[in-house]
């Protein structure tokens, strides 16, 4: 009788020990898989951070040279894109001086 009551208590060792390997492994991946969500969700907030950091750049570039392509339309120059035929890169350049000249005396 003795050595059936061992083997039931060793069967219910083994069983509360399973149990406990199965919870402590179910955290532990639970933590893991969490942590990962938790990175890609950061990793994304971040690359779409930038992207609006970006956009935004673009977008203030372009108004900066718009408001510069039209003071340049109004002293006389055709244009202020290097690619177009008509671009007069001395004229240009003597703009731009005149315009940093004027920032300085602002």
């Amino acid at each position: 009788m003795s050595a059936s009551i061992v083997n039931i208590n060793s069967a219910n060792l083994l069983r509360l020990s399973a149990l406990g390997v199965g919870v402590f492994y179910g955290f532990t991946h639970k933590q893991s898989l969490t942590s990962f969500v938790h990175a890609r969700k950061e990793e994304r907030a971040r690359v779409h951070h930038n992207e609006l950091i970006d956009e935004a750049k673009i977008a203030y570039e372009a108004q900066v040279n718009r408001e510069l392509a039209d003071v340049a339309r109004k002293n006389g120059l055709a244009t202020i894109d290097n690619d177009s035929y008509r671009f007069d890169a001395e004229r240009y350049l003597n703009f731009l001086i005149s315009q940093t000249e004027g920032e300085e005396k602002k």
